[in-house]
């Protein structure tokens, strides 16, 4: 694991000016250092890893809520993508240490608690959004050529596929379950996430 880590700390998807250095591949990357940072209890690791936490909620999440990722897809796909990893890393850091990363704001005002919040109405489906349509990636381009339904230009987002990080979510506020569960009733749909369970079990741990 540790050397898992020290690949992921090195990685040349990090250099300067790659998109991966900001995108959501980060939030993965941050992620993996960070579960086992506090599995190892590797201290000198667990405090990089907020660092690049604090970086990473600076740079990919904006203040109103939307980020990097969907500005740059005009995606909720991928604003869900990165969102899912961010909260499993704020999770993680806040049952070692009590640090609240989830609420934590950056210095330009934004959260991942803004984030979840814009993500929210699209969930429950009080919004829809039409997906990929001003999408600035040719990857995305050519995965509609390619006849993937999901990558189509203008394919509606489908909110069950956002259940899975309000119940992530659900952790630290008791009302992203009440609103999975309005999406759950809405799309009729058989949402069988461990998380939900998990989170009873750290309940005693949660902020709200």
């Amino acid at each position: 694991m540790q050397e898992v880590a020290n690949g992921e700390l090195n990685s040349k998807y990090m250099a300067p000016g790659k998109g991966t250095a900001i995108n959501n591949w980060n939030s993965h990357r941050i992620k993996v250092m960070a579960m086992i940072a506090y599995t190892l209890h590797n201290d000198k690791l667990g405090k990089t890893v907020q660092n690049e936490l604090t970086k990473q909620i600076g740079i990919n999440l904006y203040p109103d809520g939307n980020g990097y990722d969907f500005t740059e897809r005009d995606a909720l796909h991928y604003h869900i993508y990165t969102l899912e990893p961010l909260i499993t890393a704020a999770t993680v850091i806040y049952r070692a240490t009590g640090k609240d990363y989830f609420n934590y704001e950056s210095e330009k005002g934004s959260s991942i608690k803004k984030s979840v919040d814009f993500l929210v109405p699209f969930v429950t489906g009080e919004k829809t959004h039409g997906e990929f349509l001003n999408s600035h990636v040719a990857f995305d381009k050519a995965r509609a050529k390619n006849g993937e339904k999901e990558y189509q230009a203008g394919a509606l987002f489908k909110p069950e596929s956002g259940i899975h990080v309000l119940e992530q979510a659900a952790y630290f506020s008791d009302k992203y379950m009440a609103a999975a569960q309005t999406a759950i009733a809405a799309t009729h749909s058989h949402n069988n996430d461990w998380d939900a369970v998990l989170n009873k079990v750290r309940k005693p741990f949660a902020v709200n």
